[in-house]
């Protein structure tokens, strides 16, 4: 279902609150991420409907869009309302999403006003959670004179009564390696390090890479990788997020969404037939995202997981991506690769500054 809620000028704002709206929508969603400042495949239609069909439960769908005279949406704000929280809306893929984001043509600020304005108007919600937006998203562009940056606060602001608050913190959390540093690490394997551990192996058997895009046969090897990172976390004394059967069949359904687009890639690591490190993953408009890796802890002291990394590099570099962004966590090991950083923020956008008060004594009664 969905209704127009507010027009101004030649721009219209519409709420889509029905989940089976978001198939239909595809086309002109994935339109307006390749025309935003920046593509990435958590913003795309398919990993949002998998998401919102995994995730939604009892929330509410509102999804906004803001169109133009002749109907043609020009951006479209992923958010939902959470029931746990009355009057907080987030961002779809708020969580398993590494980056969020409001979609929208990278020069469009006319329509992000226009979703703010039409927000301010509207009194069933209070705070705007959104995390892990990237550098150049318009929600960053919108606030950037309004909102203090690192939580910085001018004593001022908090009695503007009429004007939204808009909290910023930034965060550099993203390692990436650009395309000039892919290239220098084409040969990756060949160093000391790599091949004192691949001597060990090929002396014992058969070490094997591969990179499976294949929709079917990622599918067959899911439940392999399920296991994989199962005793992973196991050996390290902590939960796999794969003991959840909702977690399992969330990645079962984003390999089937995402194959129209190819994105998904499974990568593996096997010895002697056995895999020992796996990767599920993505590649996105020329960039490969590291997402979900394990190794098996029996071969720990031989750094499977790192081989398993280094053969993408490789890969990756071959292959002439112009990225590889090994997405949120400054864990030791990234920085060795790496060559810069994302830096990303969160957001919390309050409906008024009344409403940022109430919540600020709020926090504080609650010690």
């Amino acid at each position: 279902m969905s209704r127009k809620l507010f027009a101004r000028g030649q721009l219209n704002c519409r709420e889509v609150s029905a989940s089976s709206a978001l198939g239909p929508l595809s086309l002109v969603w994935d339109g307006l991420v390749k025309q935003s400042a920046f593509n990435d495949i958590f913003a795309s239609c398919a990993f949002a409907k998998v998401w919102w069909d995994t995730y939604g439960g009892s929330n509410r769908l509102r999804v906004i869009l803001v169109e133009d005279a002749s109907a043609a949406v020009r951006l479209i704000a992923p958010f939902y309302a959470e029931s746990l929280s009355p009057g907080t809306l987030k961002a779809i893929g708020n969580f398993r999403g590494d980056y969020s984001n409001v979609l929208a043509n990278k020069n469009d600020d006319s329509s992000i006003e226009q979703m703010f304005s039409w927000l301010r108007q509207q009194r069933n919600w209070r705070t705007l959670v959104l995390n892990n937006l990237p550098e150049g998203s318009p929600v960053l562009g919108y606030f950037k004179h309004s909102a203090n940056r690192a939580n910085r606060r001018l004593r001022g602001q908090w009695f503007k009564f009429s004007q939204p608050l808009a909290i910023i913190r930034f965060k550099r959390q993203h390692p990436v390696i650009d395309k000039d540093a892919l290239l220098a690490q084409a040969q990756l394997l060949s160093s000391a390090n790599y091949q004192r551990q691949l001597k060990w192996f090929r002396k014992q058997g058969e070490l094997v890479y591969r990179c499976e895009r294949n929709t079917v046969a990622i599918a067959e090897l899911l439940p392999q990788f399920f296991e994989l990172h199962i005793r992973n976390w196991e050996a390290k004394a902590e939960r796999s997020l794969f003991l959840d059967a909702r977690n399992q069949r969330f990645y079962q359904m984003l390999t089937n969404e995402l194959s129209q687009h190819g994105a998904v890639r499974l990568d593996t690591l096997a010895f002697n037939g056995r895999v020992i490190a796996a990767h599920f993953g993505f590649d996105w408009d020329g960039r490969v995202y590291y997402y979900k890796p394990c190794y098996e802890p029996a071969y720990s002291a031989r750094r499977p997981g790192k081989l398993l990394l280094a053969h993408m590099i490789q890969d990756a570099a071959h292959d002439g991506k112009s990225e590889f962004d090994l997405l949120k966590g400054n864990e030791a090991y990234k920085t060795i690769y790496a060559s810069g950083v994302r830096t990303t923020a969160s957001v919390k956008v309050y409906r008024s500054r009344l409403d940022a008060i109430l919540s600020k004594i709020a926090t504080t009664l609650r010690g």
